[in-house]
Protein backbone atom coordinates (compact mmCIF):
# COMPACT_ATOMS: atom_id res chain seq x y z
CA UNK A 1 0.00 0.00 0.00
CA UNK A 2 1.76 3.31 -0.64
CA UNK A 3 0.20 7.25 -0.29
CA UNK A 4 -0.43 9.45 -2.60
CA UNK A 5 -1.86 13.28 -2.42
CA UNK A 6 -5.04 14.09 -5.10
CA UNK A 7 -5.00 16.29 -7.52
CA UNK A 8 -8.29 16.78 -8.97
CA UNK A 9 -8.16 17.02 -12.63
CA UNK A 10 -10.34 18.23 -15.34
CA UNK A 11 -8.75 16.32 -18.15
CA UNK A 12 -12.22 15.52 -20.65
CA UNK A 13 -10.09 12.32 -21.21
CA UNK A 14 -9.38 11.35 -17.78
CA UNK A 15 -13.06 12.23 -17.31
CA UNK A 16 -14.48 10.08 -20.00
CA UNK A 17 -12.49 7.27 -19.45
CA UNK A 18 -12.94 7.34 -15.47
CA UNK A 19 -9.41 6.19 -14.93
CA UNK A 20 -6.63 7.49 -12.70
CA UNK A 21 -3.32 8.89 -13.91
CA UNK A 22 0.18 8.04 -11.62
CA UNK A 23 3.51 9.10 -11.49
CA UNK A 24 5.76 7.32 -13.68
CA UNK A 25 7.79 5.73 -10.55
CA UNK A 26 5.14 3.90 -9.81
CA UNK A 27 5.08 2.04 -13.45
CA UNK A 28 8.42 1.70 -12.77
CA UNK A 29 7.64 -0.23 -9.51
CA UNK A 30 4.78 -2.40 -11.01
CA UNK A 31 7.51 -3.35 -13.40
CA UNK A 32 10.37 -4.17 -10.70
CA UNK A 33 7.51 -6.71 -8.96
CA UNK A 34 6.26 -7.90 -12.40
CA UNK A 35 3.02 -7.42 -12.70
CA UNK A 36 1.02 -7.44 -15.86
CA UNK A 37 -1.01 -5.27 -17.73
CA UNK A 38 -3.86 -3.95 -17.09
CA UNK A 39 -3.30 -2.37 -13.82
CA UNK A 40 -6.16 -1.93 -11.47
CA UNK A 41 -6.14 -0.18 -8.33
CA UNK A 42 -8.03 0.33 -4.70
CA UNK A 43 -7.87 3.65 -3.77
CA UNK A 44 -8.93 4.63 -0.35
CA UNK A 45 -8.92 7.70 1.89
CA UNK A 46 -6.11 7.20 4.90
CA UNK A 47 -9.46 7.13 7.68
CA UNK A 48 -10.64 4.20 5.23
CA UNK A 49 -14.27 5.70 4.95
CA UNK A 50 -14.78 6.29 0.88
CA UNK A 51 -12.79 3.97 -1.84
CA UNK A 52 -13.29 3.04 -4.98
CA UNK A 53 -11.62 1.00 -7.62
CA UNK A 54 -10.22 2.05 -10.85
CA UNK A 55 -7.87 1.36 -13.76
CA UNK A 56 -4.55 3.85 -14.76
CA UNK A 57 -4.87 5.62 -18.37
CA UNK A 58 -1.39 7.27 -17.77
CA UNK A 59 1.50 7.17 -15.80
CA UNK A 60 2.09 11.21 -16.23
CA UNK A 61 1.43 12.46 -13.22
CA UNK A 62 4.24 14.36 -10.78
CA UNK A 63 6.17 12.55 -8.20
CA UNK A 64 4.08 11.62 -5.03
CA UNK A 65 0.50 12.92 -6.69
CA UNK A 66 -2.55 11.05 -8.13
CA UNK A 67 -5.10 12.42 -10.64
CA UNK A 68 -8.31 11.83 -10.40
CA UNK A 69 -11.39 12.81 -12.43
CA UNK A 70 -13.47 15.11 -11.04
CA UNK A 71 -16.31 13.07 -11.96
CA UNK A 72 -14.90 10.47 -9.39
CA UNK A 73 -14.04 12.55 -6.73
CA UNK A 74 -17.30 14.64 -6.71
CA UNK A 75 -18.86 11.27 -5.90
CA UNK A 76 -16.17 11.74 -1.77
CA UNK A 77 -16.45 13.81 1.06
CA UNK A 78 -12.73 12.55 1.79
CA UNK A 79 -11.16 12.60 -1.22
CA UNK A 80 -10.42 15.84 -2.76
CA UNK A 81 -7.77 17.62 -4.39
CA UNK A 82 -4.65 18.05 -1.30
CA UNK A 83 -6.33 15.10 0.50
CA UNK A 84 -3.71 11.87 1.05
CA UNK A 85 -4.64 8.58 -0.38
CA UNK A 86 -3.97 4.93 0.04
CA UNK A 87 -3.25 2.85 -3.18
CA UNK A 88 -3.12 -0.81 -3.69
CA UNK A 89 -2.60 -3.00 -6.48
CA UNK A 90 -4.88 -5.82 -7.22
CA UNK A 91 -3.55 -8.78 -8.60
CA UNK A 92 -6.58 -10.34 -10.53
CA UNK A 93 -10.42 -8.68 -11.37
CA UNK A 94 -12.87 -11.17 -12.04
CA UNK A 95 -15.49 -11.37 -15.16
CA UNK A 96 -18.46 -10.43 -15.37
CA UNK A 97 -21.44 -12.99 -16.27
CA UNK A 98 -24.17 -10.55 -15.31
CA UNK A 99 -24.69 -6.97 -14.39
CA UNK A 100 -27.33 -5.01 -12.93
CA UNK A 101 -27.70 -1.14 -13.28
CA UNK A 102 -29.98 1.47 -12.64
CA UNK A 103 -30.30 5.30 -14.50
CA UNK A 104 -30.23 8.19 -11.76
CA UNK A 105 -32.49 10.18 -13.78
CA UNK A 106 -35.50 9.52 -16.29
CA UNK A 107 -34.29 11.22 -18.81
CA UNK A 108 -31.83 8.34 -19.54
CA UNK A 109 -34.44 6.59 -21.46
CA UNK A 110 -35.52 9.49 -23.94
CA UNK A 111 -32.24 8.56 -25.64
CA UNK A 112 -32.91 6.69 -29.56
CA UNK A 113 -31.26 3.26 -28.84
CA UNK A 114 -30.16 3.55 -25.13
CA UNK A 115 -29.19 0.00 -25.33
CA UNK A 116 -26.33 0.48 -28.28
CA UNK A 117 -25.70 3.76 -26.56
CA UNK A 118 -25.42 1.96 -22.69
CA UNK A 119 -23.49 -0.83 -24.57
CA UNK A 120 -20.86 1.45 -26.21
CA UNK A 121 -20.15 3.61 -23.22
CA UNK A 122 -19.76 0.23 -21.08
CA UNK A 123 -17.05 -0.77 -23.42
CA UNK A 124 -14.80 1.89 -22.97
CA UNK A 125 -15.31 1.45 -18.98
CA UNK A 126 -12.38 -0.60 -17.57
CA UNK A 127 -13.46 -1.72 -14.23
CA UNK A 128 -16.84 -1.53 -12.59
CA UNK A 129 -17.72 -2.67 -8.49
CA UNK A 130 -20.62 -3.03 -6.94
CA UNK A 131 -22.63 0.94 -5.66
CA UNK A 132 -20.13 2.70 -8.34
CA UNK A 133 -21.94 5.58 -9.71
CA UNK A 134 -20.28 6.12 -13.09
CA UNK A 135 -20.94 8.44 -15.75
CA UNK A 136 -21.45 8.49 -19.35
CA UNK A 137 -22.01 10.94 -21.81
CA UNK A 138 -23.60 11.41 -25.15
CA UNK A 139 -23.06 13.59 -28.35
CA UNK A 140 -24.89 16.42 -26.99
CA UNK A 141 -22.78 16.93 -23.61
CA UNK A 142 -25.59 15.39 -21.26
CA UNK A 143 -24.04 13.52 -18.61
CA UNK A 144 -25.44 10.37 -17.02
CA UNK A 145 -25.11 9.12 -14.06
CA UNK A 146 -25.87 5.25 -13.69
CA UNK A 147 -25.45 2.87 -10.75
CA UNK A 148 -24.27 -0.40 -10.34
CA UNK A 149 -26.43 -2.72 -8.27
CA UNK A 150 -25.31 -5.98 -8.91
CA UNK A 151 -22.35 -7.87 -10.34
CA UNK A 152 -22.48 -11.50 -10.98
CA UNK A 153 -19.18 -13.42 -11.42
CA UNK A 154 -18.49 -15.63 -14.44
CA UNK A 155 -17.51 -18.67 -12.38
CA UNK A 156 -16.75 -20.65 -15.62
CA UNK A 157 -14.14 -18.04 -16.44
CA UNK A 158 -13.02 -18.09 -12.39
CA UNK A 159 -9.81 -19.29 -10.83
CA UNK A 160 -11.05 -19.97 -7.18
CA UNK A 161 -7.98 -18.84 -5.83
CA UNK A 162 -8.34 -16.03 -7.69
CA UNK A 163 -11.35 -15.14 -5.53
CA UNK A 164 -10.73 -13.05 -2.61
CA UNK A 165 -11.60 -9.97 -0.65
CA UNK A 166 -9.86 -7.46 -1.99
CA UNK A 167 -11.16 -8.08 -5.60
CA UNK A 168 -14.71 -10.06 -5.23
CA UNK A 169 -16.82 -6.89 -5.82
CA UNK A 170 -15.02 -5.93 -9.13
Amino acid sequence: MEKLIVQVSYDPILNMAQQINLPEEYLDKLIQENHNFPFFFKIEDEAKQEKFYSSVLQFSSEESIIEIPYVIANQFHHIQSGSVVEISFLSKILFCKDLQIEPMTENFFSIPDSDRFLEERLSKLSILYHNQIFYITDENDTTYGIKVLKIEPDFEETNFSDFNTENQSC
